[in-house]
């Protein structure tokens, strides 16, 4: 897991050219970044929800890059969430290439946290 985390760093790292999206209003200038390294590129999914975006890759299973547009509503909003042990595998990807409450068992990592703080999210 954590050599995945690395990985996907290192990606990221690597996105700096700009790519068309289906959900601009949560990526700066409109455009979601394009993953460089043709290694990540299959099974790459972009994925729009109401109040945020996720770029994921299927080879790690793991966002490469998720993006929201914070506004003072959404974080008044947010703030009334409960998120306690609200994991839930993302029904909108192909099985193979999500993650799965077992993935995080005995691995010392957090399950589900795409963005920081968690409390910025509205879920859809």
């Amino acid at each position: 897991m954590l050599r995945t985390l690395a990985f996907s760093l290192t990606v990221l790292a690597g996105t700096s050219v700009l790519a068309n999206t289906a959900c601009p209003q949560h990526f700066a200038a409109g455009q979601r970044p394009v993953v460089t390294n043709p290694k990540m590129q299959p099974r790459t999914q972009e994925l729009c929800f109401k109040a945020f975006a996720v770029l994921h890759s299927g080879l790690s299973r793991t966002p490469l890059y998720a993006a929201e547009h914070l506004t003072r509503q959404n974080m008044k909003n947010a703030a009334k969430l409960s998120r306690k042990d609200s994991f839930h595998a993302e029904d909108a990807l192909p099985e193979g290439d999500r993650a799965e409450l077992s993935d995080y068992e005995r691995s010392g990592y957090d399950r589900g946290h795409l963005q920081y703080p968690v409390k910025n999210i509205l879920i859809s």
